[in-house]
């Protein structure tokens, strides 16, 4: 969501999200969620018969349609499969996420003026309220010079 600007696999009721989340990641297996029917034991009332499963497809559903695909590395598709992992036991927790490589990742931290991020009140980051600081107090000096120039 953060890449896209709009919600990823938002769907309009359960049925369409459940339809959204299989689309995109495939339909859980024994192979991804071994203990599915020991955890859900309704699955098998809706477990797809054999060849129907969709294959996962994360990676390029991820990649679809950003503003700038670039942003999508592969650590930070790592981190995304990992934090939506259907098995409980294989999903990362918080404190695991954090760690992920994506985080650090060059380059670590873009400058904010490479940041895509458009905000109503431009004073709101501290980094522009310092940019146009920057830029009055440069007007200031250049006006001094000018008529220290003229003294």
């Amino acid at each position: 969501e953060m890449f896209r600007r709009t919600a990823f696999l938002k769907g309009s009721s359960d049925a369409s999200q459940l339809d959204l989340i299989f689309t995109a990641m495939g339909h859980p297996s024994l192979e991804n969620w071994p203990t599915i029917h020991k955890m859900c034991p309704l699955w098998k009332n809706y477990e797809p018969k054999p060849g129907e499963a969709f294959p996962n497809r994360l990676r390029d559903t991820l990649k679809k349609g950003l503003p700038h695909p670039g942003w999508m590395t592969n650590h930070a598709m790592e981190l995304i499969e990992g934090l939506l992992a259907y098995d409980p036991n294989k999903r990362w927790s918080a404190d695991k996420g954090l760690l992920a490589e994506y985080f650090f990742e060059h380059p670590m931290v873009k400058p904010a003026d490479k940041l895509s991020m458009k905000l109503g009140v431009d004073s709101v980051h501290e980094w522009e309220a310092r940019k146009k600081h920057e830029a009055t107090m440069a007007k200031k000096r250049e006006a001094l010079a000018a008529g220290n120039r003229r003294s």
